[in-house]
C-alpha cells in the first residue's frame, strides 16, 4: 500500500456511542452508515481486494465485510476504524460549525 492514502470526510454526528446489540439504526444513522460504507466499498474494489481478503486482514469471521457492505450487521466504531486502516483510508471528523 505504501504512501498511497486516501481520506474520507465523516458527516459530523453529536456523539459516537455504542448501541446494543439489536438496536434499530435511525434514518440519519443509515444515511451515515449508508454514506460511509459505500466509500469503504468503492475503495476496496479500487485496491482489488476481495470481501474475503479484507475479513482475513481485519481478523474478523468469514463473510462479515459482506454483511456490513450488505447492511445485514453494522460495523462498531472501532471496526470502522480498522476497516478504513486496512484500505489505507485516513477518517477525520470535523465539529459542525
Amino acid at each position: 500500500m505504501g504512501n498511497d492514502r486516501r481520506e474520507i470526510g465523516v458527516p459530523p454526528l453529536q456523539k459516537i456511542v455504542a448501541y446494543p446489540r439489536g438496536h434499530v439504526p435511525t434514518e440519519e444513522e443509515r444515511r451515515f452508515y449508508a454514506d460511509f460504507i459505500e466509500q469503504l466499498r468503492t475503495r476496496r474494489r479500487a485496491l482489488g481486494i476481495s470481501q474475503e481478503e479484507l475479513d482475513r486482514r481485519l481478523g474478523v469471521s468469514d463473510h462479515q465485510v459482506a454483511k456490513w457492505e450488505s447492511f445485514a450487521r453494522l460495523p462498531g466504531a472501532f471496526m470502522m476504524m480498522c476497516w478504513a486502516n486496512a484500505l489505507g483510508v485516513v477518517i477525520t471528523v470535523q465539529r459542525d460549525s
